[in-house]
């Protein structure tokens, strides 16, 4: 482990330096002969100036330590010095290496610019902190007390994860932090809803924002304690928004709730969320999905069948289907269209079973796919007379959504430069806020 440590150019006095309590000490004018007896430290590095270095305290402390290296620094009073002392002090330091940080005797600003390196050795070079400490000397007193100031390194981890939970939805650097609190199980918690997001698991991350909310009152207890929480609970409560009762399957978490307007107006605050925190990729999924379930809403208002079936497969192949069927027919009559669904479905009917089955199962359910289409066609020229239009909507997800998918494995792209997809996902945001406003207003 090595100690880097500030020498500079005042009389020091000998003095009992004492870490925890006053039997834990050890005598010298030399902070850093104490922490490398207190902490036993087998390397020093001691940056100095060019005044320091030919000053009587390093002779002294030279002789002390003959090994130790000395590091000549400047006293920054320029940015061009500022960052002369970053380097020097970050190319002191070997790949991952095990330091205490000592900074009793640094000099106006460098306490503050040492803190700083430190936490970027910490990243960057791997380097584990294992302290950072003050000699609390004071004059014509016995003992003089080693101040940890190791806390605020914890701090600076709370900044990095207070940034990602705000501005990227990321809540791992947040567990990380609580697994060793009272606030594991919260940390966990955290950590399955963001992920969930990042992996576009809609049923998670409804299942367990509604375990959060259920959870509020007893963590509004318990985050007072743990002090960085407590001023971002905003932050961490705003994943509640999403939390419906008995959404999912708890064996597997399958989605099992019947479709409504609630869960319309959960998904698309989800596919918001996703936008907001750049998750471009998932927004796109999460927001063509979302169309069809808008649209198997609509068709399930004069059949329940469909409210229930909203998550299986077939059911959204179906509507899907018809979907397309509408959009390379668009000039023809709504019977004209009927018809043409009505015999390519029959016509796959007597090669694939599975079809087979499914229209079974339609007419079961007294389902009539004229009656499907009927409604699917209205819904869509409805959404026309507002000036919103769900096939090009649809087309403008699949350009786009496609080729991030196949991570740009595809012919034909549909974007020249990158703020484009950003472009197009505000556009498309504000169209399906418009649907979803409409559905609620007619509603009503």
């Amino acid at each position: 482990m090595t100690l880097l440590t500030f020498l500079g150019t005042g009389n020091y006095d000998e003095v009992k330096y004492y870490y925890g309590d006053k039997t834990n000490y050890f005598k010298s004018k030399f902070i850093q002969e104490a922490l490398m007896n207190i902490f036993n430290e087998n390397k020093m590095i001691v940056f100095v100036t060019p005044q320091a270095i030919v000053n009587k305290n390093f002779e002294e402390l030279l002789e002390k330590f003959p090994n130790l290296k000395a590091v000549e620094i400047p006293v920054p009073k320029s940015e061009e010095e500022f960052w002369k002392l970053f380097e020097i002090i970050i190319e002191s330091v070997g790949e991952g290496e095990e330091i205490i940080f000592d900074i009793t005797h640094s000099f106006r600003s460098i306490p503050f610019i040492g803190f700083l390196i430190a936490l970027f050795l910490k990243e960057v070079k791997n380097v584990k902190i294992k302290g950072v400490y003050y000699g609390a000397y004071e004059p014509n007193k016995e003992y003089a007390p080693i101040i940890d100031l190791t806390p605020m390194i914890n701090l600076a981890e709370w900044i990095y994860a207070v940034k990602d939970l705000k501005k990227y939805g990321r809540s791992d650097s947040i567990k990380e932090l609580l697994d060793n609190s009272r606030g594991k199980k919260l940390g966990s918690l955290l950590d399955n809803i963001s992920k969930s997001i990042y992996y576009n698991l809609c049923g998670i991350t409804i299942s367990k924002a509604y375990e959060l909310n259920s959870q509020k009152e007893k963590l509004n207890k318990i985050l007072p304690q743990i002090k960085p929480m407590e001023y971002i609970k905003n932050d961490i409560f705003e994943f509640t928004k999403f939390g419906i009762k008995d959404f999912v399957n708890k064996s597997d978490n399958s989605i099992k709730a019947k479709l409504n307007i609630e869960i319309l107006e959960k998904l698309f605050e989800l596919a918001k969320y996703q936008k907001e925190k750049q998750l471009i990729p998932q927004f796109f999924q999460s927001i063509r999905e979302w169309l069809i379930d808008m649209l198997i809403y609509e068709v399930g208002k004069d059949n329940e069948y469909f409210l229930n079936t909203w998550v299986d497969e077939n059911t959204r192949k179906f509507i899907e289907y018809i979907l397309y069927n509408i959009s390379i027919n668009k000039d023809k009559s709504k019977t004209e269209i009927i018809e043409i669904i009505e015999n390519s479905l029959n016509n796959d009917e007597k090669e694939n079973k599975e079809i087979e089955e499914y229209l079974k199962e339609l007419k079961e359910n007294n389902i009539e796919i004229k009656d499907v289409v009927s409604k699917l066609k209205n819904t869509i020229d409805n959404f026309k007379e507002e000036k919103i239009d769900i096939i090009k909507l649809l087309n403008d997800i699949r350009n786009i959504r496609n080729p991030i998918s196949h991570a740009g494995r595809k012919k034909s792209v549909s974007y020249k430069k990158l703020d484009k997809i950003e472009n197009l996902a505000n556009n498309i945001l504000k169209e399906c806020e418009k649907i979803l406003s409409y559905i609620k207003t007619v509603e009503k």
